[in-house]
């Protein structure tokens, strides 16, 4: 196997991780709801440099830190997703993975939230790497579907769907599925027409196409973006110059693909990024060389491609050194385990083993029998109380019903009464109109008083509804919380408009406000809705 062949596909990963993670910076240049809402003050403190990680990360850190003090779960999850990146640009999968569980644990009692878009999505992205297939496509998927429903709710920008076709079309090129990749690269085109995002497009088109030797349409679409490019610095730049050294050297034309390699490598060492990269296009210019016949230009090249290589995934590299470590430790643990356990066999030879083999029985049921009458204790006791609890919820519950009906039978003869009593100083009022009027103030002062001793008895008997309504609805007004308290006695309109003492049209206006306030659909039921409470 050629060393092209060892070192393609962890470049293919690499490419495509910092491709996206440069394509699509997670909190620099998003201009979609999500910046938003919670970007602006984290975009203040934080001004990511890719070419220079160190101070990203001490930075990023520090203000995970502080949003973690403040208990600003948003920004928190933010500048983890920030240290995961970090970590994945240089490689350091594993510590990437790390920040990323953590960021989705912080963040997973939100889930209505479109930052979990950019989660699924890089969950996608790491296990991609990892060859991960079924959950490449779960994670991809459900972000996609995410990003989607967002964008309808209008929570979330087109650019967040791009965002997922892009990363999806990743996964395809690299299992070699060129259709299905244009297709994505095609809607993702279509969907969001940003001048970066069509670059990025474009010079993945051109790869395609040059992988499936389309060489004219790879000319053309890699020439497209030339100026993009080429003009300023983009930190893909490194890879585009990449993909026209192999466009020059598919249509031999080996000088200029000599020059392209060369310019990439020198904008790698220079700007310090695709530094996984370099091995790739050590062994392309090695390769260049040999062909010409510079077999000593060529072998140099391979060395330095070799040392590059060892220096990037060799156990003695400070990225690896996680790992070693723990290579290193499980290997010493192991050795320590086997000397103990060859003093215990000694030990064990030079007693009796049935009598050690009788004490580890007997222990062993003495203490499983003591572990199962505390479990059955435990469980019996719990049993009790649990029977105890939903007893006295039930009784509680069987007396709230009576005293409910109760009061409902007493507020249903009250409006009987003030109907009789209004009839009465009607015919009164045609005899004795002065006589009348003192009546009707007495008994004026008698059902306020007959009402507020009913609101007294009201309040006690349902307390608990007034304090779920005050949670759920902790706008409503005293009349509308009183209007609630009537529908739930199950009275009809015009038994209300009697005991607040408006018109029929009133009572239908104030159910009409109080829906609107609790945001009840025109298919939702307020009678329903307020006995549910």
């Amino acid at each position: 196997m050629s060393i092209t062949q060892l070192i393609k596909k962890p470049f293919v990963f690499f490419a495509i991780t910092m491709a996206y993670s440069f394509a699509f910076p997670g909190i620099t240049k998003a201009a979609n709801p999500i910046s938003k809402l919670y970007l602006n003050e984290l975009n203040e403190n934080y001004k990511p440099n890719r070419s220079q990680p160190d101070s990203s990360y001490q930075k990023a850190s520090e203000l995970f830190i502080l949003y973690s003090s403040q208990k600003d779960t948003t920004l928190a999850t933010i500048c983890l997703l920030e240290l995961s990146d970090i970590e994945r640009y240089q490689g350091k999968y594993e510590e990437a993975f790390e920040y990323l569980w953590k960021a989705a644990e912080l963040f997973e009692a939100k889930l209505k939230d479109p930052l979990n878009i950019r989660i699924n999505r890089t969950f996608g992205i790491l296990f991609n790497i990892y060859n991960k297939d079924e959950l490449t496509l779960r994670f991809q998927e459900k972000a996609l579907q995410q990003a989607k429903k967002f964008v309808e709710q209008q929570k979330a920008d087109t650019m967040e769907i791009a965002h997922c076709y892009f990363a999806l079309s990743f996964f395809y090129r690299n299992k070699e599925d060129f259709p299905t990749a244009l297709q994505y690269l095609d809607s993702c085109k279509l969907l969001y027409n940003n001048k970066k995002l069509l670059a990025y497009v474009e010079a993945d088109k051109g790869l395609i196409y040059l992988k499936t030797n389309q060489i004219n349409l790879a000319t053309k679409h890699l020439y497209k973006i030339k100026d993009f490019f080429l003009d300023g610095f983009d930190p893909y730049q490194v890879v585009y110059l990449s993909y026209l050294g192999d466009l020059k050297s598919k249509t031999n034309q080996p000088d200029s693909a000599i020059f392209y390699y060369s310019k990439s490598l020198q904008t790698l060492e220079k700007r310090k990024v695709f530094l996984d990269y370099k091995p790739s296009i050590l062994e392309s210019l090695a390769l260049l060389y040999s062909a010409k016949k510079e077999h000593e230009k060529a072998f140099e090249l391979i060395y330095q491609s070799k040392r590059s290589m060892d220096s990037l995934f060799n156990v003695t590299n400070s990225r690896n050194n996680k790992l070693f470590k723990i290579s290193t430790d499980y290997k010493e643990q192991l050795l320590e385990n086997e000397g103990i356990i060859e003093k215990q066999n000694e030990t064990i030879s030079k007693k009796e083993r049935t009598q050690l083999f009788l004490t580890i029985s007997v222990i062993t049921i003495i203490v499983i029998s003591l572990l199962t009458f505390i479990f059955v204790q435990q469980k019996n006791k719990l049993k009790k109380l649990r029977f105890q609890k939903d007893f006295e919820k039930e009784k509680h519950e069987t007396v709230i019903k009576v005293k409910s009906k109760e009061l409902t039978a007493c507020t249903l003869q009250i409006i009987e009464k003030d109907q009789v009593i209004k009839d009465l100083l009607e015919i009164i009022g045609e005899m004795d109109k002065s006589k009348s009027k003192t009546l009707e103030k007495k008994h004026l002062i008698q059902s306020k008083n007959l009402w507020d001793s009913f609101n007294k008895r009201f309040l006690e008997l349902n307390n608990e509804f007034f304090t779920a309504l005050k949670e759920k609805h902790d706008n409503l007004s005293g009349s509308e919380q009183k209007l609630c308290s009537l529908i739930r006695l199950k009275l009809d309109n015009n038994e209300i408009a009697q005991i607040l003492n408006i018109s029929l049209h009133g009572v239908h206006t104030s159910r009409y406000r109080l829906r609107k306030k609790i945001n009840l659909s025109k298919t939702d039921s307020l009678d329903d809705y307020i006995t549910s409470i």
